[in-house]
C-alpha cells in the first residue's frame, strides 16, 4: 500500500523544473530526479490506461433489440434479447485487469529505486571527485612552498640546482594532477546533471553524504555479532520489498485468475430473448392476436471449453514460479556480496583514519621541517608529500566505495524511500 500512495502521490508531483541555492543535499538530488524523470512519468500515466482496462472489464454486455415480420403470415414481433455470462465470469475479468494494475504499479516502483541508486552513485562520484580535486589543490601548494624554499637555498648555495629542478618537476605533476581532476569532476558532473534535467550549476555546492543517516545499523556489521543472523535479515527485507518478485509473484496471481476464468468458460452463457408477437387474422385486417414469444440460447461447449487457455495459463504459472526461484537467489548472492564489501570498506576506512593519514601526515610534516632546517635533501620531503598524497587519494576512493556499497545494499533489499531503509 505504501508503494501505490507513493506513486500516486507522483502523479500530483509538479515536474517543472526547480532551481536550487548554492547546496543540494543527496535526498533533494534523487527527490528532483525522479520528479522529472520522463520516463517515470510516461509510465506513471498508463496507470489511467489501466483503470480504463477494470472499467472495460467490469462492463456488461449490452441488450439487442429484435425485430422480425412476416407479410405472408401477417406477423411481426418486436423485443430485447440479453446474453447473461454465468460462472463468475465477470468478477475474475476485473481481478485479472486490477492484478495488471498492480504489476504496473510495481514496475514502476522498480524504475524508482533504479533511479534513486543512480542518481546516488552520480551524486557520490561528483561529490568525491570534487574531494580528490581538493586534494590535489592542497597538493600544490604544498609543492610550490617547497620549490620557493629550494630557489631560495639554491641562490644561497645551501642545496644543488638538481634539488630545485626536483621539486619543479612534482610542481608539474601535481598541476596535471589537478588536470586530470578537473577532466574527472566533469564528467561526474555531467553524468548528475543528467540524471536531473539540467537542474545543476556547475558550481553548486553538495552536502556530504551521510550513510549513518539512512543505515543506522551498518556499523554494527564491523562487530561481527552473528553475521549469519544479519545476513538472513536482511535477505528476508529484501524478498519482501523486492518490485522484481513482487512483479512476478502478480503474474502468478494473474495466471491463477486466467486459470479460473478458462475454468469457467465451459459454462456455456444463455441468452434470453422476449417481447410481443403480432398477429393480424387474414380475412379483414383488423382483427388481431397479441401474444407474447420468449426464447433461450445457450452454446453447447464440446469442442471448445477452455483448454487452450487454461494449459497456456498453467504454463505461466510455471514458467514464473521458476523465475521466482531465479530471482530470490541473486537476491541472496547481492544481500551476501554486498554485506561483506560493507565490512571490508568500514574497516580499511577505519586503518586509514586512524592510522594510514594520521601517519602520512606527520612524516610529512617532519620531513618538511627535516628540510627546511637543512638536515636533510629536497627528497625526503617530496617522498613523504607522494606518500601522503597516495593516502589521501586511497582514502578518498575507499570512501567512495564505502557510499556505494552502502547504495548497492539500498538496492539490493528494495528501499524505495528512507522509511523502507
Amino acid at each position: 500500500m505504501k508503494r501505490i500512495t507513493l506513486i500516486i502521490m507522483l502523479l500530483f508531483l509538479n515536474v517543472s523544473q526547480k532551481s536550487y541555492g548554492e547546496t543540494i543535499s543527496i535526498e533533494q538530488a534523487i527527490e528532483t530526479g525522479i520528479k522529472n524523470d520522463p520516463k517515470i512519468e510516461s509510465e506513471i500515466k498508463k496507470i489511467g490506461i489501466r483503470d480504463a482496462d477494470i472499467k472495460e472489464a467490469g462492463m456488461l454486455i449490452n441488450p439487442k433489440i429484435i425485430l422480425d415480420g412476416s407479410i405472408a403470415e401477417n406477423s411481426y414481433k418486436a423485443g430485447i434479447s440479453q446474453t447473461i455470462e454465468l460462472g463468475g465470469k465477470r468478477k475474475k475479468r476485473i481481478k485479472a485487469a486490477r492484478i495488471e494494475r498492480e504489476i504496473l504499479i510495481e514496475e514502476i516502483t522498480e524504475q524508482i529505486i533504479n533511479l534513486r541508486a543512480e542518481i546516488r552513485n552520480a551524486y557520490i562520484g561528483l561529490y568525491c571527485a570534487r574531494e580528490r580535486q581538493k586534494a590535489a589543490r592542497e597538493i600544490l601548494e604544498l609543492t610550490e612552498k617547497l620549490t620557493e624554499i629550494a630557489k631560495k637555498r639554491e641562490k644561497a648555495g645551501q642545496v644543488a640546482m638538481l634539488d630545485v629542478l626536483q621539486t619543479e618537476i612534482t610542481v608539474l605533476n601535481a598541476k596535471n594532477e589537478i588536470e586530470v581532476s578537473e577532466l574527472e569532476v566533469t564528467k561526474s558532473y555531467n553524468e548528475l546533471n543528467s540524471k536531473l534535467n539540467g537542474m545543476l550549476s556547475r558550481d553548486i555546492e553538495l552536502e556530504k553524504p551521510n550513510p549513518e543517516k539512512y543505515f543506522k545499523e551498518m556499523k554494527k556489521f564491523v562487530e561481527n555479532r552473528d553475521t549469519n543472523a544479519e545476513i538472513q535479515k536482511l535477505i528476508e527485507i529484501a524478498e519482501t520489498n523486492r518490485p522484481e518478485l513482487k512483479r512476478i509473484k502478480k503474474k502468478i496471481e494473474k495466471a491463477e485468475q486466467m486459470e479460473k476464468l478458462a475454468r469457467v468458460s465451459s459454462i456455456p452463457d444463455i441468452t434470453i430473448a422476449a417481447g410481443p408477437d403480432i398477429v393480424v387474422e387474414k380475412e379483414n385486417k383488423t382483427t388481431t392476436k397479441v401474444n407474447i414469444f420468449a426464447s433461450i440460447d445457450m452454446d453447447v461447449p464440446i469442442f471448445n471449453h477452455g483448454q487452450g487457455e487454461l494449459m497456456k495459463a498453467r504454463a505461466e504459472k510455471e514458467v514464473y514460479s521458476r523465475q521466482i526461484l531465479a530471482e530470490k537467489r541473486q537476491i541472496d548472492l547481492e544481500i551476501r556480496d554486498t554485506y561483506y564489501e560493507i565490512i571490508r570498506n568500514i574497516k580499511s576506512i577505519q586503518i586509514y583514519e586512524t592510522e594510514l593519514i594520521p601517519k602520512a601526515l606527520n612524516i610529512l610534516k617532519k620531513s618538511e621541517k627535516s628540510f627546511q632546517e637543512g638536515k636533510s635533501s629536497i627528497l625526503t620531503p617530496i617522498n613523504a608529500q607522494n606518500a601522503f598524497i597516495e593516502a589521501r587519494k586511497n582514502y578518498i576512493n575507499m570512501l567512495e566505495n564505502y557510499y556505494k556499497s552502502l547504495n548497492k545494499l539500498e538496492r539490493a533489499i528494495g528501499a524505495v524511500n528512507n522509511e523502507d531503509i
